[in-house]
């Protein structure tokens, strides 16, 4: 199985979540071996012309996977509307398996109001410096969630870079990735940073981690069995390992994590291949 990591996301590794549901799928089925290797984006694009894996996890940045995953089944009790971007010809082709959210973080209790207010395009109350990365996404994830902006918005080469910008000051409002908030929440508990104010966003996202099988596969009925292990309930629930979240189901108990989870009241993917 290929894994191919294109965006920060989470509290740890997403591949370690892997090695558990593996371990999990592989004790529940004698004989099966499941074996990793994480890839960037780059490599990706080099291994795809040379050889093939039996499974491949991946996301919206891997131009043409679709040419070479076979077809699955509809899974029975889950959200149409999450597969819709998961179809090729009507038919599909790849399960979301894995999603992170944004947030806006702000050092200011009324940032979001203000990013919600005409008045604040107008510049006729106090502005909030907002920062986001450079890509057309961001501002999608923006526009969804009535957060305007003006010329006093700072963007940014990469999340990264934004991240920095918020902890040096240069912003005070912050288009947030799921691993910003991690690294944030990390930096109140050990002190070196305080009143800090979260707004969980809802509806798109784009960082989604999905799940096909290649077509040629010389294991292809066993490879589809373990994509349908890896969306079942009991797979689902060890993402909370990896501070990532579900699409399909609740996972979190406590913490931080589960007011988030239950502040999202939809989700909206996009579409992959249409």
């Amino acid at each position: 199985m290929w894994h191919i990591e294109a965006f920060e996301g989470g509290s740890t590794a997403r591949s370690a979540y892997l090695d558990k549901v593996f371990k999990l799928y592989q004790k529940q089925n004698q004989g099966v071996f499941v074996s990793l290797k994480t890839m960037t984006i780059d490599e990706y694009n080099i291994n795809i012309k040379n050889q093939m894996p039996d499974i491949i996890s991946f996301t919206r940045d891997c131009e043409g996977v679709e040419k070479y995953l076979s077809t699955l089944p509809y899974p029975k009790d889950i959200d149409k509307k999450l597969l819709q971007g998961c179809k090729k010809d009507s038919a599909y082709i790849c399960y979301p398996y894995m999603i992170g959210r944004y947030a806006l973080v702000s050092k200011n209790e009324n940032a979001k109001d203000s990013l919600c207010s005409q008045i604040y395009q107008q510049k006729k109350i106090k502005v909030f410096p907002l920062g986001f990365a450079q890509n057309v996404l961001s501002q999608k994830v923006l526009q969804e969630n009535n957060l305007k902006y003006n010329s006093n918005a700072k963007v940014y080469e990469s999340q990264y870079d934004c991240y920095k910008g918020f902890l040096s000051g240069e912003i005070t409002t912050i288009l947030a990735s799921q691993r910003d908030v991690h690294r944030l929440k990390n930096r109140e508990n050990l002190g070196r940073i305080e009143n800090l104010y979260y707004t969980y966003l809802n509806g798109f996202t784009d960082l989604v981690q999905y799940i096909g099988v290649i077509e040629s596969s010389k294991s292809v009925d066993i490879a589809k069995d373990f994509v349908q292990f890896l969306i079942k309930k009991e797979s689902q629930n060890l993402i909370s390992s990896c501070g990532m979240f579900s699409p399909f189901y609740k996972i979190y108990k406590d913490d931080y994590m589960k007011k988030w989870e239950d502040s999202i009241s939809y989700t909206k993917l996009e579409s992959l291949f249409e």
